[in-house]
């Protein structure tokens, strides 16, 4: 037996305009900046559901952006992400980089600390507590820069040793540090011109150092020492794949990214696509997107030091949307964070949009 509803009668005029009332003085909710995690351009796993990550900022952007921070994966919604932002003033950069003011010559230079054009950083495995890399671009664009005894080197060619240290509790007073212990360059062992993916492996005959240029499908590898840190020219090697047709529109960046899985020895990488020199500036914000990516294996570091790259692209998965540029491998997070282990991160450079770092299936 179906029971009908009883028709309610409809609301007189008079009714309907109190129940409908326009306020004439509404109050207004203002916009908010939702911003605040920077674009990433490096990142590797600290542990604890901690990672390191850099940020490409350049000498001559807003000194109140941050060149390095700590990133915590969320527990919950109530937390989100978390992050402690570190400026140049909060790490104790060597102060000896001498910058040339406009085409004054070299007695007339200021000297300055700090980071220029971070692109990635990579985590030293084997050793404790861990130690990382965090690594310039290479790329001085216009500018000339010279070491410490006045000979010319790339603005952007440093490679960083550092220590991380924070604190465990997720309380908002919670926060971390980053220590550098000292530095070699790039111009040491190879000649670069935009690096923003590398990554550390430890083997039986000691550690690799790996590094991919951004527009080209090469990964190169050389021995690096510690103590005091040092990447051998000498007894490298190199190898280079194919991107497939999946993967045509990130053929200007196909390597933006690498890890190295410290227990398997699996390369992870990233290629990208960015709109930069594609849009018309007058019109549009090429930092507006659309941006493109694909986080894929491409290889294994084997114990004995030898390194095997595939002719193309493995396990590949897609992120339309997002200018993906570091991935970084978990081993160890806490039940308390509620994630299976290990388990593969990203983080993002969207420009405008800010960043983000989100868990893949790989």
């Amino acid at each position: 037996m179906l029971a009908l509803l009883a028709a309610h009668p409809a609301l007189p005029p008079t009714s309907r305009a109190t129940l409908f009332a326009s306020d004439p003085h509404p109050k207004t909710t203002p916009f908010e900046n939702v911003q605040y995690l920077k674009d990433i351009s490096g990142m590797a796993y600290v542990e604890d559901g901690t990672f390191v990550a850099v940020h490409d900022m350049k000498s001559n952007e807003e000194a109140s952006w941050p060149r390095v921070s700590l990133i915590r994966i969320p527990k919950e919604l109530k937390t989100g992400l978390q992050w402690a932002p570190l400026l140049n003033t909060q790490i104790n950069w060597p102060k000896d980089r001498k910058l040339m003011e406009g085409d004054a010559v070299i007695q007339n230079y200021s000297t300055w600390a700090g980071s220029n054009d971070l692109e990635s950083a990579a985590r030293i495995p084997g050793i404790s507590p861990p130690l990382f890399l965090l690594c310039e671009s290479g790329n001085s664009g216009e500018n000339d820069a010279y070491d410490a005894s006045g000979e010319k080197t790339g603005i952007a060619d440093r490679i960083y040793l550092a220590g991380v240290h924070y604190d465990k509790d997720t309380a908002e007073e919670a926060g971390g540090s980053v220590q550098i212990k000292e530095y070699t360059t790039f111009s040491t062992f190879a000649n670069i011109s935009n690096v923003e993916a590398t990554a550390v492996a430890a083997t039986k005959a000691g550690h690799l150092f790996l590094y991919a240029e951004r527009d080209t499908a090469t990964i190169r590898w050389f021995k690096m020492t510690l103590n005091p840190l040092v990447i051998h020219k000498e007894g490298g090697g190199s190898a280079s794949f194919t991107l497939p047709k999946s993967m045509e529109l990130l053929a200007k960046r196909p390597v933006v990214g690498l890890d190295v899985d410290e227990k398997t020895g699996v390369i992870y990488a990233v290629a990208s696509h960015d709109p930069e020199g594609e849009i018309d500036e007058d019109k549009f914000s090429e930092d507006n997107g659309p941006y493109s990516s694909a986080t894929y294996t491409i290889g294994t570091v084997h114990p004995d030091g030898t390194v095997a790259i595939l002719p193309g692209p493995d396990s590949i998965t897609h992120q339309d949307g997002f200018k993906v540029e570091t991935v970084a491998r978990a081993q160890s997070i806490p039940k308390s964070f509620k994630t299976e282990k290990p388990a593969t991160y990203i983080g993002t450079d969207d420009e405008n949009y800010g960043g983000t770092l989100r868990k893949l299936t790989l």
